[in-house]
C-alpha cells in the first residue's frame, strides 16, 4: 500500500516459498500468497506475470473449496483486471460477469464485494467504450453505495469515480457530472487517497472543465494530476504509464493555450 514494491516483492516470494515448503503446491494456504504476488506484479506493469500467479491461485481454490470462496472470488476480480490490460477483453468480461453472479449468491446485492465486482465489470465496459453498458450497472452500485455506505467510503468513491468517467465519455451533462467530481475529489483529498486516485480525478475533472469552456480550471486540475502522478512514479516504476497519460493530457491542453 505504500508503494514500496522493491522491498514488498522479496517478502511476498519468500511467504510464497515458505507455505509451498510447509505444505505443497496444491495446499488452499498458497493462495493467498500468491495473490500478493500478483498485485505487487500488476502494480509495476508485469501483467503477464500477475495473470499468472493469479490463475494459479484460482486453480488452488477450484482444486479444493470451489471457485465460489470469497478469497477465490477476490482473486478472480484481480485477475478480470488483468486481463483488460493485457488485451484479453472478452476473457475479462466473462472473468468479471462470473465474479459479479458468485457475488450476488454468496454475499448478496448489498455486500461491498458484490458492489466492487460490479463497479470492475462496469469499467471493462467503460474501457471498451460500451458506456451504454456501463451506466445501469453503475447507476445501481452508487444506489447501493448511498444506501449501505458512508459518502467517502472507498467503495462508494471508487463506484463514482467510474461512473464520472462513463457519463463524461456518453456526454452526459458536464455541470451535473462536475459536481459529483468535485465531491469525489475532495472526500479523496480529505482521506488522503492515493497518488494514483488522485492523478485519474484530477486529470478526469480536467477534461469536463475544458468543455466547460473552464480553461484556467482545467489547467490547474492537470497540474495537480502530474503533481500526483509524479508522486506515485517516485513510488514505483508501476506509475510511469499513468505519468506519461497526464504529461499526455497536460501537453494537450498548453498546446491548445498557446494557440
Amino acid at each position: 500500500n505504500l508503494g514500496r514494491y522493491n522491498e514488498a516483492e522479496p517478502a511476498a516470494r519468500a511467504g510464497l516459498a515458505w507455505m509451498t515448503w510447509l505444505y505443497g503446491q496444491e495446499h488452499i494456504f498458497r493462495a493467498k500468497p500468491l495473490k500478493v504476488l500478483g498485485l505487487v506484479c500488476s502494480y509495476q506493469n508485469r501483467y503477464e506475470e500477475a495473470a499468472r500467479h493469479y490463475e494459479e491461485g484460482v486453480q488452488i481454490y477450484a482444486n479444493s473449496t470451489g471457485v465460489e470462496h470469497p478469497e477465490c472470488l477476490g482473486i478472480m476480480n484481480n485477475l478480470a483486471v488483468i486481463y483488460v490490460l493485457m488485451g484479453q477483453d472478452e476473457r475479462a468480461i466473462e472473468m468479471a460477469k462470473t465474479v459479479l453472479k458468485s457475488n450476488r449468491k454468496v454475499h448478496g446485492p448489498d455486500h461491498r464485494a458484490t458492489v466492487t465486482s460490479q463497479v470492475a465489470l462496469a469499467n471493462i465496459y467503460l474501457q471498451q467504450g460500451q458506456y451504454d453498458d456501463a451506466a445501469p450497472l453503475l447507476a445501481e452500485a452508487v444506489e447501493i453505495c448511498r444506501g449501505t455506505f458512508a459518502p467517502d467510503h472507498p467503495t462508494t468513491l471508487s463506484a463514482l469515480r467510474v461512473q464520472v468517467s462513463n457519463e463524461f465519455s456518453r456526454g452526459g451533462d458536464p455541470a451535473e457530472i462536475l459536481a459529483v467530481a468535485n465531491d469525489v475529489l475532495a472526500a479523496y483529498e480529505a482521506t488522503s487517497a492515493n497518488s494514483n486516485d488522485l492523478a485519474q480525478m484530477y486529470a478526469m475533472r480536467a477534461h469536463v472543465r475544458e468543455r466547460l469552456g473552464q480553461r484556467d480550471e482545467a489547467m490547474h486540475d492537470m497540474e495537480q494530476a502530474l503533481k500526483h502522478a509524479e508522486l506515485q512514479r517516485a513510488l514505483a516504476s508501476g506509475g510511469e504509464r499513468e505519468r506519461a497519460k497526464q504529461f499526455e493530457d497536460f501537453n494537450l491542453f498548453y498546446g491548445q493555450e498557446m494557440m
